[in-house]
């Protein structure tokens, strides 16, 4: 698996914590520091071949055909991109253009995932996008128009006076354009954010969890009735449609993360690039390793396999749980789950524990109660 991180943006959505800058004139050397990292790094998996290749940001759909035909040459060095890879960018509704759709299919790209979040204008000029309703509705259009057939969308439910009209208008929408895989996700008011500091004095009201615990149940309900397979927290998916990628990461899978503020994962430790373009081209110019690195004690990894366990359909497989840390790591879960089996917000299948719908809502209590 091997993460791509494109932090450049045009403006700054006032919801967002992600590492990202608006200043464009850095794009051409960070795209050429890039390439000497993946020189650097690629033998960090201890393969050569990719199943995922994923382009994050910020905003990959930015990358000129030349940037992004340097970088692919740059993996192609190393790496063999298997047949079946899925190989992701994502997109800003604006930038699809009929141009930029010709350049996507001179690459092995073949999935698109396209950062809508609402079709109501009122709420994309709140969230500072720079897109309307109009543009994200042709830019799927365009996508399937030209042949890409595996295309996934981002929507933010919970919106200050979001209703369930305003929220069901969405989903019509979604289900009308007819896209394959779709991530929903609960507003956040991450301090450091715009959105935040309006939050902070008054000039938005955060719904209530009453009432984003409705929404939420709306989702799920159209969705699924719609053949969506709700398989992760915030992921909904048509049959065989899954994101395999991001599946990876919560399967526990080792990752490679090249560009400023990436992770990596090796199975045994953590390491990350500094969150700052200076720094991170310097880093490279200079062939130093990570920025930061964390050793995983096994309590470390017991927490983790809990958390990501938990966030999928799945769930946790309590005799994997045992087989990795001890039968003692599976007798303390299933001892602190009981109170939330009898409270059906967590359910036994077979030997997997796992999440009930109203256990998802609150998952992240059940979680921490479950980590030592």
């Amino acid at each position: 698996m091997l993460y791509i991180h494109i932090p450049f943006c045009k403006s700054y959505c006032t919801y967002c914590s992600f590492f990202r800058t608006t200043s464009l004139d850095l794009k051409e050397k960070y795209v050429d520091t890039l390439c000497r990292e993946i020189d650097l790094r690629h033998d960090y998996l201890g393969k050569t071949s990719l199943d995922t290749i994923y382009f994050g940001g910020g905003t990959p759909s930015l990358l000129t055909a030349d940037e992004l035909s340097k970088i692919f040459s740059a993996i192609g060095k190393y790496f063999t991109i298997t047949d079946e890879a899925e190989i992701t960018i994502e997109c800003n509704p604006d930038d699809v253009d009929a141009r930029f759709v010709a350049d996507l299919k001179c690459f092995p790209i073949n999935r698109i995932s396209v950062g809508i979040q609402s079709f109501d204008d009122e709420q994309l000029r709140r969230l500072n996008r720079r897109h309307n309703r109009r543009q994200a509705v042709d830019c799927v259009c365009q996508l399937q128009d030209n042949g890409f057939d595996n295309i996934s969308v981002d929507i933010i439910y919970s919106l200050p006076n979001q209703t369930l009209i305003s929220l069901n208008a969405d989903i019509d929408q979604l289900l009308r354009l007819g896209v394959q895989h779709i991530s929903a996700y609960s507003l956040t008011y991450e301090r450091g954010t715009k959105l935040f500091d309006m939050w902070q004095r008054g000039k938005v009201e955060a719904i209530s969890d009453e009432d984003s615990k409705q929404l939420f149940d709306t989702l799920c309900y159209r969705l699924q009735n719609n053949g969506f397979e709700h398989y992760e927290i915030s992921n909904f998916a048509l049959p065989h449609r899954r994101a395999v990628h991001n599946s990876g990461y919560w399967a526990g899978a080792k990752y490679l993360g090249i560009g400023a503020a990436a992770h990596s994962f090796n199975g045994s430790s953590r390491q990350w690039n500094p969150s700052d373009i200076d720094k991170y081209c310097l880093q490279i110019d200079r062939r130093r390793t990570f920025d930061e690195r964390e050793m995983l004690t096994p309590t470390d990894r017991y927490n983790e396999f809990i958390f990501l366990s938990l966030r999928t359909a799945a769930g946790i497989d309590t005799d994997r749980l045992a087989s990795l840390f001890g039968s003692d790591a599976r007798d303390y879960c299933m001892a602190n789950a009981h109170k939330y089996i009898d409270a059906k917000l967590l359910k036994i299948t077979g030997n997997h524990l796992s999440l009930t719908h109203d256990g998802i809502f609150v998952s992240d209590g059940i979680m921490s109660s479950l980590m030592r």
